[in-house]
């Protein structure tokens, strides 16, 4: 009778690993949610901006249009690439706890785990990333699943010589 490569254990854990990767998902769907409203916001407001040069530029002439479309162009820069951190740091930030989680499920092995004071819990994860994380952890779910459909049939099998 063939054995089970994971104990129930195991199959807990990582069915754990796959809601929390789910709900990181989740997550991350909000994010998005969130940054675009933050884009509508900033939009309206570049075009209140760009309505208010336009009056202003009538008013001043060439020269004048020159320094405000200078002017507005480095604006425009600054505010860009305060968005670029913002979703670098996002997506960073994502990653990591996706890497995280499903490295904890996965049993990687801690960071610091001789010194007790520094222990926070984070896992070693080396050099992967969250998709190859998520494709050991898919891979074992499926190869779980597997065993488990095999299981309850060899347990039916015993049951049903049983009576």
């Amino acid at each position: 009778m063939p054995t089970s490569r994971f104990t129930a254990e195991e199959i807990v854990r990582l069915r754990g690993a796959y809601e929390v990767a789910c709900s990181v998902c989740a997550a991350f769907g909000e994010e998005i949610q969130d940054l675009k409203q933050e884009n509508y916001s900033l939009n309206h407001h570049l075009g209140l901006r760009k309505q208010i040069i336009d009056i202003l530029i009538k008013q001043g002439g060439q020269e004048w249009e020159e320094k405000v479309e200078r002017a507005t162009l480095q604006a425009e820069n600054a505010t860009l690439k305060e968005q670029v951190r913002h979703l670098e740091h996002a997506g960073a930030q994502e990653g990591y706890d996706v890497e995280q989680a499903l490295g904890k499920a996965l049993h990687y092995p801690l960071l610091y785990p001789h010194v007790s004071k520094v222990d926070d819990g984070t896992v070693c994860v080396g050099e992967h990333v969250p998709a190859t994380i998520a494709q050991e952890a898919a891979n074992k779910i499926v190869a779980m699943e597997q065993r488990l459909t095999q299981a309850q049939a060899e347990l039916a099998a015993l049951r049903k010589g049983k009576r």
